[in-house]
């Protein structure tokens, strides 16, 4: 003869309910699979996902931010490449012990100065 097994929900189960606000903003940090694995958490949290009708337009839209700034990352730091390498090639140009003083000046200084991002 078997036992019936009681099991008590956990408090989490409804937290995506009782704090629908906090539950999203903890979502919207995380990555497309990790979101979609706490859709198995538990039936609650299921129905929670179900339910929502903003979470995902929330999410791709923090998605699209993190791509946007990490391809002008890309693109900021391949324009800081080509300007090193021009002032790499320039060093043969020098002639000069003040033209190799201030060649050697700029390159130092290009490669402190920080690349620029918004």
């Amino acid at each position: 003869m078997s036992a019936a097994v009681s099991v008590t929900p956990s408090p989490w189960a409804k937290f995506p309910f009782s704090h629908p606000c906090s539950f999203q903003k903890i979502l919207i940090k995380l990555d497309t699979s990790t979101i979609l694995n706490c859709r198995v958490v538990c039936t609650d949290w299921r129905d929670w996902f179900t339910a929502s009708k903003t979470i995902w337009s929330s999410v791709s839209s923090r998605i699209v931010d993190r791509v946007l700034r990490r391809k002008m990352r890309t693109e900021l730091e391949q324009v800081w490449d080509i300007r090193l390498d021009f002032l790499l090639e320039m060093v043969d140009e020098c002639w000069t012990e003040e033209q190799e003083m201030t060649m050697s000046i700029r390159i130092e200084r290009a490669t402190r100065q920080p690349i620029w991002c918004e």
